[in-house]
């Protein structure tokens, strides 16, 4: 997985919404467990981003959370 390739070049918002999307894969897969892993990860990291909770990927995560949990 090249999510790590964000990392190394330091562009959070980027990694971030990997995570959503990679989150929105296996929650269409059905892998729960992986879906929510991810979606955490990418809610966290915003958080940390100190980003708006009207944000629109942080709503869009929420969003996702919310039908899985």
């Amino acid at each position: 997985m090249r999510i790590s390739l964000g990392d190394e070049l330091q562009m959070k918002p980027l990694v971030a919404r990997g995570y959503l999307f990679i989150g929105g894969v296996f929650e269409i897969a059905g892998r729960r467990e992986e879906a929510l892993k991810n979606l955490r990860k990418a809610e966290k990291m915003h958080q940390d981003m100190r980003v708006a909770p009207q944000f629109y990927w942080l709503t869009r995560i929420r969003e996702a959370l919310s039908r899985l949990e």
